[in-house]
């Protein structure tokens, strides 16, 4: 019975997932609230911009340090590893005990 519970838990969790997913797929057609007919959008004239300046100088080009988000999420990610690991241990030995 519990298992049960769990199953369709999880099977309305997904599908609910899948349909929030695709409402922007089902949402992208707006010829059907017009009609027959598809709305149209008229071109526009973009002004150019005003030039500031001629001369560009160019900084020595170096890429950002991006280590310590590389620290972060591999200490989350062995926490998450330990964290599941005890509970799958915890769980084992209720089972064995009962």
């Amino acid at each position: 019975m519990h298992r049960r519970i769990i199953s369709a838990a999880a099977a309305a969790t997904l599908f609910s997932g899948l349909v929030v997913g695709a409402a922007p797929a089902f949402a992208a057609d707006n010829c059907a609230a017009y009609g027959s007919q598809c709305p149209s959008v008229a071109p526009t004239t973009i002004a150019t911009p005003d030039v500031k300046g001629t001369t560009l100088t160019k900084e020595p080009s170096s890429l950002p340090f991006t280590g310590g988000e590389f620290a972060l999420m591999a200490t989350a990610g062995v926490v998450a590893l330990g964290g599941g690991t005890a509970l799958v241990v915890v769980s084992r030995r209720r089972r064995t005990a009962a």
